[in-house]
């Protein structure tokens, strides 16, 4: 298919078919779902998944966790657990702090390191127990994720 973007109606017009066919076929019989407005085909069979995944694993072996990045996260009464390989409706940091770090941020300039640090600072103790509890929705996201078994799904 050398353009996802198409509609229902202009396949059907293309194969001479129904419109009811043509989604019988793309989506039943092909396999595709749309994701963003686009046609997305069955990307991985069962073993790529599992080399996907396995290989994930053995790259997050790869990174040690700070002592000190550990004391904090217990300090707040986190538990760290395993994640998946990056996702952006799935990491709690995309899906809860960068949003709101990102618009506290925008527009100033920063001339050091520190500068930033002492910023990113003092917008983390400016914010109220809602924000930190706003994490929880995510449970949301991890019960949908694992409900269509890791596959993509139109926000």
């Amino acid at each position: 298919m050398q353009t996802r973007q198409i509609s229902y109606r202009q396949i059907a017009q293309r194969l001479g078919i129904s419109t009811q066919r043509a989604d019988k076929i793309v989506t039943k019989e092909l396999g595709f779902s749309k994701v963003s407005a686009r046609w997305v085909p069955p990307l991985l069979i069962p073993e790529q998944k599992r080399t996907r995944c396995t290989l994930s694993t053995s790259n997050l072996e790869l990174f040690e966790a700070s002592m000190v990045a550990m004391a904090i996260i217990r300090d707040c009464g986190y538990e760290l657990v395993p994640h998946p390989p990056y996702s952006p409706n799935l990491a709690p940091s995309d899906f809860q702090l960068f949003p709101k770090l990102r618009k506290a941020l925008t527009g100033r300039h920063f001339v050091s390191d520190n500068d930033i640090i002492d910023a990113v600072g003092i917008f983390l103790d400016s914010e109220t127990k809602e924000f930190y509890v706003g994490i929880m929705a995510l449970q949301h996201r991890w019960i949908k994720c694992s409900t269509i078994e890791g596959n993509y799904v139109k926000k």
